[in-house]
Parts: C-alpha cells; structure tokens; sequence
C-alpha cells in the first residue's frame, strides 16, 4: 500500500548541536556544528570531510566492514535540511545499487586530558524502516587520528561506537575497539559492547540523544555510552590499558548499507513470516572475566574474607554464595603481581579449602528482536481492536494450547493452581494488567529477587535489590506471560494462570550476566520452595560441567523440575545444545513453529461506494516511510488479481490514472528480477512520489481486490500511527506450522546424551511485553517453547497430584507427538531426527490421564567404541485393569555430522542417509495386571550402510501400544561411529590453523616489532594474529606459548611440548566446535610477558571420551615460528 508525495529510502538526522544541547556543568563546549544553512547544500567542509566511493585510497575494500553502498556527496545523499538538521539518505537505484553519505570531523584531535573529560554527543533521529529492514547500519562513531593516511592499522588505533543500528531494531549497540584483530584484548573483530533499546519512544522516527564519556578525572578511568542521559555500557581501565581512550580520535556519522537487503516498499502479500526466521539470536558470546572465579567450598568452609586475606593477592569480592546445595564464592583478583604465581587459578585449586574452581563468564541473554510489538501506553483498555476480553470459562483457542492439549486440561479446570514457579530471566513487569499489576505476597509475581542491580555491567560486582521488575529487556516479562497471562484485549491467556510466579532478574539492563549470578539466581528459586524452574538461555557448549550447569542438576536431583532453553543454534548443526539444558535429570524444551503468526497492527478502516455510518476495519504493518498523518483517499489497484507477481515491475502504462491522491494496492513481486523499488518508482512516476508505506494481510489484499473488480470503490481510511489503536489478527502459518523450528538447537552432547527432550510452540508466539515497550509482542525461539513447557508440567502435575520431576518428564515424554522431517523446503515421509525434536511435540492432556508410566524417557546407545546395545526398561500400569502392550519401533532420519569430504561439521539442514537402526525386544507383547509393572529389554543393530568418518547419527522411537488405546514412545539415539577417532584440531591452514595477518598465513619466522606490553603503542603496529578452528567438542583446549630460542623463562611439560605458558584465555574446560581468532602481545595468561625471541603455539584439544593422561587421546595443531621484538 503506497501513498503520495515522496520516498524516502533512509534518512539520519543530526540536529545543531550547539543550540539543541544544554549546557553541561562541568564541561565546556570545544566544538560543534548546528547544521544552519540553506535547504540542499553540504554541511560545511571547514568542520566536515566528505568520504566518497567504496574505500580509502589503499585501505581495504567495502571500506573494511563489507558495505555494499558507494558515499558519494551528492546532495540527494548528503543535505542540510535548512531547519538545523543534516539528512543522510541511503538510495537504491532501480538496478540495485545503493548510494549513501559519510563524513568525518576536519579535528583529529579531540581527546580527553588528564584528570578530566571528555563528552561527544549529538541528537539523531533514525530511519522508520518497518519490518523491511535488513541490511540498514547508520552509526555514530570515532576512529584514532593514526587511522588517517594509514588505513591498514585498525584495531589498534582505537573505535567507539557512540551509537550503532541495524535492521532497524530498537535498540542502540554502543562497541568499543582496541589491540589487535582478530582476537586481543578487545575480542575483536566483535568489539566489547553492550545495548539497550532507546527510553521512552523507539530509536526509529524520533530524536536520541547519544553521548560517549571518557572519564579520566577517577581510579579507574572509565568510558560510557549514554542514551538520552541513561548508562547503558561501560569500560573500565580495570578491564583494559586506558591508553586505548587517550589517544586523539575524530568523529564520523554515516548511513551505511549491509549485505543482505529488503527494499523499503513491503509487500500486501509476503510469505507469512515464519520462527525459522528466529527472534533470538544463536550466537554465544560467552567470555571469560580475566582474574574472576567461581569456588566450591570443602565441606564446612565458608570463610571467604579470611580465604583472600590467606592468597596475599588483593581480592575484589563479587558473591557469597552459601546455599543447600553449593557452598562457596565468587572474586576476582585485582592487580595481580607476577611476584606471586605465574599460575593463580593452580594457587587458588591447590588451596584445601577449594573443593573445585571455576573462571567466571559472561552469559548473554538471547538477543530477541520481536516481529511484532504493540505501542507504548500508559493504559491499555480500549487501545487493542479487532477481539473481545476472552472471559476465563470461555473455550481455549489459543493456538499454542490447542497445538499441546493445554485446552482440554483448561477445560477441566485444571489452571496449575499450588505450584510455584521460579522464572530466572531479565526480571517481570509485574505492573502489566495482564501479569497481576503487582509484586509480593498476593500478587500473581508473589516471590523474586533482581539479582544483578539496575545497571550491571560485567566485571563489575552486582548490586542486588528486592525489586525484579523488567522495564528495559522484555525477555522475562515475555516469559512470564506465556506461563500466566490473566484474560486480556488479546484473547489469550497463559497456559497455568493460576501458578504463583517468583521472578528472579539475573540479566540486567544491557542483556548480560555472568555464571555465579545465574549459579545464585538457581539456588535461590530452589530454596524459596519453587516447584518449578524455568530459565530460557544459555551458553552453547554441549557439555554440563560449568557451576550453573552443576547447579541446576543438583537441583533436578531435589525433586525439583528444572525446564531449560537448549538455544537456537539449529542452522549450525548438531551437539550445541547449550548449558545447562544439557545438564543431567534437565529438561531441555526445543521448539516448533506456531500454527499462526499472530500480527499486531496498525488499525485502519475503509467503507466500500462512499456507504455512510458503516465502516470495516483492517490492520496493516508501518513501513517507511509512515502515514504521518490522517488520511481518506480512495484505493487503487496495480493488477486485478491478488496473485500477481509482478505489479509494477515495468513502467506503468498511459492509461493510468493520476495516482497523486490515491492509496495504490500492489503485491511485491515475486521474481528477483524486479526489486520494491522498482516498483516504487513506477508507481510515484504517475503521481507526486510517496508519503507512507504499509503492509496489509494477503487475505485483506485479497478482499479489496475483488471488491474493485466488482465495480466497488473503495475509500481508505489511516489515522496517524501515533495515535492509532493496535489491531490483532492472524494469519495461517502453512509452510512450517506445527514442524520442528529450524533454529531450535540440535543435541544430542558430547557424551550422546538425546537432548532436547521434547517440543512445544515457540515459534511466533504472542505474549506479554513492558508496559513501557509496548505491551504485547510476538517472539520466536526455544525461549518461548522452555515457559510453555514449565507451565505444561504444572498443569500435567496438578491434573496427577505430584511435582515429582522424573514421574513427569517421562509420563510426557512418553505421550508426545512427534513430527515428521522438515528440512526448510520439503516435509519429508519420515520422523524428524531426534537430536532434534526429542519425542515431538508434548500432549498436556494425555500426559495428565495416561495410565502408563515408563521408567525412562530416552534411550542412548552411544558411540560405536561405548556402544550399549540393551537397555532395559520398565512399563507400569498404573490403571485399574489389566493391559496388553505392543512394543515396536518407528524410525527417524539418519543424519550426518560432517558432509562428505568435510572435516568441518555440516550446517542445518544435515546430510540425510537412507540407512536406519534395527530394534528387537525380548518381549513384542506383554500383559501387564492392574498396578503392576514388567521390564523389556531393548538391543539394537546400528545402521550398516553409512560412512562413520562423517558421524552418522540414528535415531527413532520405541513405540508401545496399548489395548487401552494408549500410545507411548520412548526417544532413542546413537552415533554410528566413533567420538574419540573425530579430531579435535588438525594441523594446516587448510584447517583453519595458521599464523596470519588478515587471514593471510605468514611465512615461517617473520618478526613482529611490537610495543612491550603495558606500554603505549604507535599508530601502526602488526601484532602475531593466530586462528584455529576447534572442529568438534573437548573437555580441555589449550593454546601454549613454546620458545625455540634462549629465554630463561622456566617452562613445563606437557608430554613432549615444553610451555612457557598460555595464550590469554587457555586453558579452556568443557568447550564447543568454535574458531578462534587470537593475538598475542606477548603477554601470557599468567600475566607474564615473555622476552624477545623465537616462538611458536601449539593448540590441543583432548578428545571426546579421551583419556587427559594419554597423550594418543589428544590432537595437537600447531602455528609456524615468529620472532618477537620490542619496540624500546
């Protein structure tokens, strides 16, 4: 749907920041620029430097970051507005090429002085791209002054980037960059970084401001990122060298354009948007917190304070961490002196005292983007249109309940009354209306903790509150409402309303915590008497053996259900199921996609041949740019026909009429050849360009079209979207609804153990969202699956008097509904893997009635070297009459780790072989009498035709039928091959081991001339950059510094490797498929800095069931040899 006047691709305001920015105490303005000037003419090239084309001269191409636009300063890319603003428009011309506009401050030399600081800020309105925003980037950022005329010396010159954004997202990344890429003390090439979404109005269509503080003027010296005055990130000169702020730098805004793109026109018509399009991001950014540990306690030994009196090292306390069932603390060791050990996590693990140790890790929450989101209000009565207030006795149509039975239990009245459930998340917003509107006792959010403090930001120490509301991440409250959710404007309710809610806030504002946090956060809600844990995030290792993993096991193993994320790393392969969903007696909850995608719109009305007093409604998605104001203009149609495919995509013939006050309905072409803004321009080339852009539902499209065939007119009726209500409708998810998500992370782990365990709808899920954001939001992901399940056991507990965790898990296990093989493209005539839907998708009403109970829920035949081939199980009939069982077996796709000829693991969708397991029973039959119970042994034959190199994986399910008219299943899986024969590192650079420069592999003993650690480097500088690629899973990595030549640094053995340490961040314990991108300073782990010479390092990897003692069990890579000097 496309309106008049002009298009407007991407537009990035930045208001004068001398007249629009008060006066700061303490501070005094050094420079800006307002911006005044004639409409259309460049800002002022005495303050600004206009980049132009794809690069620096002689720096790298696509200016580093693979920008796909060309800068350019033609004023339809660069302009001052001539009100004290500069636009900066991105434009895409009809063959596909973009253009935008960058420029840089003429000073280089901003920087903060000694004792003092330093703010940059400016006040900028970002693009209102809608939903069609991928590939979208502008930013406000610095680079060093050492970067002009030396283009290849990035990281080490220093970036900050004030504000960046991408896809539109409401949210603003504020990243800082040092030291040496890939790798180095800044992690690069990601940078260190934090985010929030904007206070108050979305970062899109409004004015932020965005500020960035170099605070010198304080022990330590820190930088902050601020928007609109609120911290939202921070680096402190604790974490890394301050020389990284002291250096003078120049400012840059820019509108830069990404590699994947979607044109700014959305269509009437586009492919129902699906959960395999995932809300939650899958990467893990987990990292280590140099110096900081997590310790378990000897039995007895709680004495933190005189523990670090006794080390001699100045100790920063984070957590007492004192509970049933873990005993010990967190700290972290400032200023370590190399005097004292050269190995201070070996001093603390020889102590007595420490019965195991732990290093402390940064744990990000999933990065949500929702689909969907309503407007911010203070109220929501009369705000939603389009459904009635569902009353609790009504039917449950909800489709995630119908999908999962949850409506047959609701409809016996079963509601999860009694249980107590713990949610470990961002925290609630316990004042939405839909979540009880309060905090404490009596509330439906009655119990909780914020365990991290309004604004914590790793490393720091948290600082706790009684207080968990959730008013700046959403995650949590999402969470919560898919539990418990009260009748609504939206219709739905959470599936166990009458739960009793304890939220505990382990992720604070910028979307990271740490382990001991999330170690604290688990023993807590199990003491406070949950019955239930739920915790929808996650570290990607496939393995169980970090404390938060060991936690939430202990607790399983208390009785209580502990239900958790596995991730949605689904697209990367199998074995990263993430921790502690992989823990053991842990639920882990996999997701399929909702049968709908529920849509939250802007509400419009039309009336068909002028008809008076009678209206109908109809909802549409904003686009850019948006109605900005009330409009009645009669609909015209490109096409006749609602399955055009390519409305518009030529020029629009004579006979059309003047569109300049139409609203023009087209649907986006379906063909490559012809983008949106081809078909934008066409249709603004017969009227007055274009003043909004909107997205309406096929079925919508569908019925205006053929009213105007009918010989209807038909008037459109928009009400600016600022003011206008909210309007739920649904549209029919018939590509991918009730199969297995394609994000939801595969298992089975490393020690081929069948995760997940089951399915739920998690995929386009509708739920609470901050009252403060927006209210409602649809979501994607496992974090979506993990509540609905949580809520399924209370409900499932509830209908069979028991909390008893294993009773539970197996009864709906047993019962669950498995689903056949999606790749992406075709449903296959075969189960989908188990390693990635477990038994399928849960049944809460057979669950809750089945007479059956099975002793396990999942069988595991291992490898071929600890190959198990029977098991023996139990069935018990819990009925009150005797039932004959039928065992049999169905079986599911065989899949692929590696692809043939790969040594690298395979990404979704996973090479299938038409090979299968065979099962047989020492019993086909069996009657089992009224409260009795029989076992059944189960041996298996792996498949014989597959090739074992490429770690096949089978699966399928033992099915039991009983006369009753009861059927359950019971998971198994194995591997078809050996763990222990699948290397861990190969050597080579055909392997991802190399020493390189840009990933460029350096010939043998070049010399790096490098600043000795601690010292303040020049502009350019070349540090040793080190990747390897770590190809499958490993209890312990190690990357050790080996000296050829005469150094006098004592060493030690490790087989036949003489180290003289390890790189930053080695060893690694309990570690995933992953590749590392390293520099090295030559500072080691220890803190130690080796002298000038001749070096090499050589990664190993143990692997998996491997022996640490044998040295056969461990694969070695290792780099060429470097030479070290320093600069003096």
């Amino acid at each position: 749907m496309v309106s008049n006047k002009f298009l407007t691709a991407l537009a990035v305001g930045l208001p004068a920041i001398q007249a629009a920015v008060p006066e700061i105490a303490g501070f005094t303005l050094t420079w800006s620029d307002d911006f005044v000037g004639t409409a259309n003419s460049l800002p002022n090239t005495a303050n600004w430097i206009i980049d132009n084309g794809t690069s620096y001269p002689g720096g790298p191409a696509n200016w580093g970051t693979g920008e796909i636009q060309t800068y350019t300063s033609n004023v339809n890319n660069l302009k001052l507005d001539g009100n004290g603003a500069l636009a900066i428009t991105a434009i895409k011309d009809t063959a596909g090429a973009w253009t935008s506009a960058r420029i840089e401050t003429q000073r280089a030399n901003f920087v903060a002085a000694a004792g003092g600081k330093m703010r940059i800020q400016a006040s900028l309105n970002l693009p209102v791209v809608g939903t069609n925003g991928i590939g979208y980037w502008p930013a406000f950022w610095t680079l060093g002054a050492a970067y002009r005329g030396n283009y290849q010396n990035w990281p080490s010159i220093g970036e900050f980037d004030i504000l960046e954004n991408v896809n539109g997202i409401n949210k603003v990344w504020g990243v800082m960059h040092c030291g040496t890429s890939p790798g180095g003390p800044c992690k690069e090439k990601d940078g260190l970084g934090g985010n929030r979404e904007c206070p108050g109005t979305t970062c899109q269509g409004n004015f932020h401001k965005y500020t960035l503080e170099v605070d010198r003027s304080a022990t330590p010296e820190a930088v902050r990122w601020f928007v609109d005055d609120t911290l939202f990130w921070q680096v402190t000169s604790d974490d890394l060298p301050a020389d990284v702020w002291t250096q003078a730098i120049f400012s840059l805004p820019a509108a830069a354009v990404g590699l994947s793109l979607v044109s700014t026109v959305p269509a009437i018509n586009p492919a129902t948007p699906l959960a395999n399009q995932s809300s939650e991001s899958s990467e893990d950014s987990a990292t280590i917190i140099p110096g900081a540990f997590v310790v378990e306690w000897e039995t007895g030994v709680a004495d933190a304070p005189g523990f670090y009196q006794s080390l001699g090292l100045e100790v920063e306390h984070r957590l007492d961490l004192n509970y049933q069932l873990f005993k010990g603390a967190s700290f972290r060791i400032v200023n370590r002196s190399n005097d004292v050990s050269n190995d201070i996590s070996g001093l603390i693990a020889a102590r007595p005292e420490v019965k195991s140790i732990w290093p402390v890790r940064t744990v990000k929450i999933p990065t949500v983007k929702p689909l969907y989101v309503g407007k911010n209000r203070t109220a929501i009565s009369g705000q939603f249109v389009g459904v009635d207030k569902r009353q609790a006795e009504e039917p449950d149509t909800y489709t995630p309940h119908v999908m999962t039975q949850i409506d047959k239990l609701r409809a016996e009245g079963y509601t999860g009354k009694g249980i107590r459930i713990g949610i470990v998340d961002s925290g609630v917003d316990y004042t939405h209306p839909a979540l009880g509107g309060c905090f404490g006792e009596g509330c439906i959010v009655s119990y909780g903790w914020d365990l991290t403090g309004d604004n914590y930001f790793p490393p720091n120490s948290p600082e706790p509150d009684a207080d968990p509301y959730d008013g700046c991440v959403g995650h949590g409250t999402h969470v919560a409402g898919i539990i418990t959710a009260q009748a609504n404007e939206l219709g739905f309710t959470g599936a166990a309303p009458d739960v009793t809610i304890g939220a505990y806030r382990a992720w604070g504002c910028n979307s990271l915590t740490t382990n001991d946090i999330l170690l604290d956060a688990f023993n807590a809600a199990f003491e406070d008497g949950s019955d239930i844990i739920s915790c929808s995030a996650g570290q990607y290792t496939g393995w169980a053996n970090d404390p938060w993993g060991i936690a939430a096991s202990r607790i399983a193993a208390q009785g209580v259900s502990v239900i958790v994320a596995p991730g949605n790393s689904g697209r990367s392969g199998m074995f990263l199921s993430a921790s502690p969903a992989t823990g053991v007696n842990v639920t882990a909850a996999g997701s399929v996609d909702n049968t709908i995608t529920p849509l939250l719109l802007t509400a419009g009305s039309y009336t068909v041949d002028n008809a008076t007093g009678i209206s109908e409604p109809f909802g549409f998605i904003s686009g850019g740019p948006e109605f900005a104001e009330n409009i009645t203009l009669p609909l015209w149609s490109v096409s006749n026909r609602s399955d055009s495919a390519n409305d518009a995509c030529s020029p629009l013939p004579d006979s059309t009429p003047d569109l300049s006050s139409k609203i023009v309905l087209l649907r986006v072409a379906d063909t490559s050849e012809c983008y949106s803004s081809t078909q934008a321009t066409n249709v603004a080339a017969k009227g007055d360009g274009i003043t909004g852009v909107g997205t309406v539902t096929p079925a919508q499209g569908a019925t205006w079209i053929n009213l105007l065939n009918q010989g209807s007119n038909i008037n459109i009726h928009i009400v600016d979207p600022a003011a206008a209500d909210i309007r739920y409708e649904a549209v029919t998810n018939d590509v991918s609804g009730d199969l297995t998500s394609l994000t939801t992370a595969w298992g089975p782990t490393w020690e081929v153990v069948s995760k997940p365990q089951f399915t739920a709808p998690g995929g386009n899920i509708l739920s609470t969202w901050p009252m403060v954001m927006g209210e409602y939001s649809v979501l994607s992901g496992t974090s979506m699956s993990t509540p609905l399940i949580a809520a399924i056991f209370a409900l499932v507990g509830q209908a069979r008097g028991t909390t008893d965790p294993v009773e539970l898990r197996n009864v709906i296990s047993s019962t669950s509904r498995a689903r056949p093989w999606f790749d992406g493209t075709n449903v296959h005539d075969i189960l989908a893997p188990v390693p990635q839907q477990g038994s399928g998708v849960v049944q809460a009403y057979d669950a809750a009635h089945a007479k059956t109970i099975l002793s396990v829920s999942e069988i595991s035949f291992n490898d071929t070297e600890n190959f198990v081939a029977q098991h023996t199980f139990s069935i018990r009939n819990t009925g009150g009459d005797t039932v004959i069982y039928k065992l049999g077996h169905t079986k599911a796709a065989t899949a692929y780790t590696f692809a043939s000829g790969s040594k690298s693991a395979s990404q979704f969708p996973n090479p299938t072989v038409d090979d299968w397991a065979e099962l047989s029973f020492s019993s086909e039959t069996i009657s089992i009498s009224a409260g009795s119970s029989a076992e059944v042994t189960v041996t298996v034959v792996p498949p014989r035709n597959v090739n074992a190199t490429q770690l096949p994986v089978y699966s399928g399910l033992v099915t039991i039928e009983a006369d009753n008219g009861e059927t359950h299943n019971i998971p198994y899986v194995g591997v078809a091959g050996s763990m222990k024969e699948t290397p861990v590192f190969l050597e080579g650079p055909e392997y991802g081991t190399f020493l390189g420069y840009f990933n460029n592999p350096t010939a043998p003993n070049t010399t790096f001339t490098i600043p000795r650690p601690g010292t303040t480097p020049p502009g350019n500088v070349e540090y040793p950059s080190i990747q390897t690629s770590l190809l499958f899973g490993t209890q312990m990595a190690r990357a050790d510094v080996v000296a050829l030549s005469e150094t006098g640094l004592p060493t030690t053995a490790f087989f036949d490797i003489e180290s003289v340490g390890f790189l930053s961040g080695f060893p690694e314990h309990w570690v995933v498929r992953r590749n590392y991108r390293l520099g090295f300073t030559g500072e080691l782990a220890d803190g130690m800095v080796v002298p000038e010479g001749t070096y090499k390092i050589v990664f190993s990897g143990l692997r998996v069931f491997g022996d640490r003692g044998k040295r056969e069990d461990w694969d070695f890579a290792e780099t060429v040899p470097f030479v070290i000097r320093y600069i003096e």
